[in-house]
């Protein structure tokens, strides 16, 4: 244990560590690193997954981490107390329905990870914990550890009844977690309501930015990056970072390249496109065959404020639907605190926070016109602005509640014993039998 928290903190999240996009999991728990050490288990790769990915580099760094016994890691020598964990293959059981088949092989890949954890507990001399489960509710739901956690803890990033992969399990499981956790952390004020119900301790701690990274848009100077180089010199740049997926309005981003035929289009990210009526619009619409839409795919985090820094504009199409009204985007302070103006969708309440330094359009027309009110009015002063406005948003920040958070409900709370979080879930598993 270092710094000041006198606990370590084990994370099992379903965000990867070496995922081609950030994530609300690894960007918490690299900031916890600088309270106190953190383990984080790596959403454990199926067999069906290793075997379809097999020659991929993040599966054969698995393999030979497992092959090897070298399963603690430090990947980061900027996070010297962060930890990444891999932990043995688990079992492809998503594809069965709900019920006792299903219940005994997660129980067997719980074991697995219990195995893992322990591990963790013994070798690195962990002696007081909290226990974090970030939105992976398929694992994690009958460990058997050494040690007691002096706190467990859920936390919900998005709507699982609404994310591909874990809607078929997920959304029962959540409130097993809900229920059998000591409190529960969620990103946005729709999940605040809508988890409140299930837990008796629910709590709001949004995504935040990497401040000191996306400011370096403003303080130093970057070569233009070569992904623009098809772009004109004087060509105004409008620019879209994180996943190309369902979330997007495909629609609206084909009239905002439409609309302004001599500005580019840059969409950054990888392209998630699970859902088949996603797929079949994105098709439709001919985004990619666009000649001023440039699709850059998955970009290392640290390239991104050199592409911030050439960049006139910011924007997030989001449709606005049951969705996304549960998202609190991470992109919105990572643009502020790149100075850059932004454009977006009235997708969200927590949205609506941002109107003192963003554009929230109600409708196609207000963002396709927001969009040259955003740059004409762009200058010093607003890049300031918007600078100090997400300086208030900060991992570390965000860390730093956590801390105390935790703290004070060790103090005034009792936490959840064994027999009543067996009661919580028993209460459940009758209701969602029901």
């Amino acid at each position: 244990m270092t710094h000041g928290a006198d606990f370590d903190i084990i994370f099992l999240a379903l965000a990867r560590w070496d995922a081609p996009y950030s994530s609300t999991a690894l960007s918490l728990a690299k900031a916890l690193s600088k309270e106190t050490r953190v383990f984080y288990i790596d959403n454990p790769v199926t067999v069906a997954e290793f075997i379809r990915k097999r020659n991929s580099p993040a599966m054969k760094l698995r393999k030979k981490r497992l092959q090897t016994g070298d399963t603690c890691f430090t990947p980061d020598a900027s996070h010297p107390n962060f930890f990444v964990v891999t932990p043995a293959f688990a079992l492809p059981i998503n594809w069965l329905p709900a019920g006792f088949l299903y219940d005994s092989f997660s129980r067997l890949n719980d074991q697995r990870i219990s195995a893992t954890i322990n591990s963790v507990l013994r070798t690195q001399h962990v002696k007081r914990f909290i226990l974090v489960n970030s939105f992976n509710p398929l694992f994690g739901n009958a460990l058997s550890l050494d040690i007691e956690p002096i706190l467990r803890v859920y936390q919900s990033v998005d709507d699982i009844q609404q994310a591909p992969y874990l809607d078929k399990h997920g959304s029962y499981l959540e409130k097993l977690q809900v229920a059998a956790t000591d409190f529960t952390l969620v990103t946005s004020s729709h999940l605040l309501q809508k988890l409140a119900t299930h837990g008796r301790h629910v709590y709001h701690l949004p995504n935040a930015a990497n401040t000191s990274l996306f400011s370096q848009a403003i303080t130093k100077s970057f070569s233009r990056p070569v992904l623009l180089n098809a772009v004109p010199a004087m060509a105004k740049v409008v620019t879209y970072i994180g996943n190309i997926c369902q979330r997007l309005d495909y629609e609206l981003i084909q009239k905002v390249a439409k609309t302004h035929p001599e500005k580019f289009i840059v969409l950054v990210g990888p392209h998630a496109l699970r859902h088949k009526s996603s797929v079949t619009y994105f098709e439709k619409t001919g985004i990619a065959k666009l000649s001023n839409v440039i699709l850059t795919g998955p970009q290392s985090q640290k390239d991104l404020p050199a592409l911030l820094q050439h960049s006139h504009c910011c924007i997030i199409p989001f449709l606005c639907n049951d969705l996304t009204k549960s998202i609190y985007p991470l992109k919105i302070n990572e643009y502020l605190a790149a100075g850059k103006p932004v454009v977006s969708t009235a997708f969200s309440a927590d949205i609506l926070g941002f109107r003192q330094v963003a554009t929230i359009a109600e409708n196609h027309q207000q963002f396709v016109n927001a969009i040259d009110k955003a740059i004409a009015d762009d200058s010093k002063t607003r890049q300031t602005e918007r600078l100090l406005f997400a300086a208030g948003n900060t991992w570390e920040a965000r860390a730093r509640t956590f801390i105390e958070l935790a703290v004070e409900f060790l103090k005034h709370h009792d936490r959840r014993t064994g027999f009543q979080r067996r009661r919580g879930k028993q209460i459940l598993n009758r209701n969602h039998a029901e």
